[in-house]
């Protein structure tokens, strides 16, 4: 879908325009595919200063974001899916010796978020900066 902001009684609402549907084939993955669709409407978007794919947790991992890469103009929102594993950013260099680590302590949503006190719909909103590997190394 390409959602279009239009200006509708005093607000922005979004207009949704198909650009393509596909059948799914065993052949590829379902991220394979979504993939293949991105890859084939984004050179109809090369003038566009800014566009962004929006999805959902199930959509974000590495054969899907990864074409992020392959876009100047391109850019992904998505959620973290609670099995992907998160660290605290790489420590300060400790003096030991060998090679310095990449990242810090593996964190847990559980335990290692601050979460806002106030409920946005079902959800609890929190931010911290991470280290992933969503996007591959």
């Amino acid at each position: 879908m390409l959602c279009v902001p239009v200006w509708n009684q005093d607000k922005i609402s979004y207009l949704s325009v198909p650009l393509g549907y596909r059948m799914w084939k065993k052949k590829e993955s379902k991220l394979e595919l979504a993939a293949t669709m991105i890859r084939k409407v984004m050179p109809e978007f090369q003038s566009r200063e800014h566009v962004i794919i929006l999805c959902d947790s199930w959509y974000t991992k590495q054969n899907l974001v990864c074409i992020v890469n392959e876009y100047p103009n391109l850019d992904l929102i998505g959620n973290a899916r609670i099995d992907s594993v998160m660290y605290d950013l790489a420590p300060a260099h400790t003096g030991r010796r060998g090679r310095p680590a990449k990242h810090g302590k593996q964190l847990s949503v559980e335990t290692d978020f601050t979460f806002s006190g106030e409920k946005i719909g079902d959800y609890y909103t929190g931010v911290r900066r991470v280290f992933t590997r969503i996007f591959g190394n």
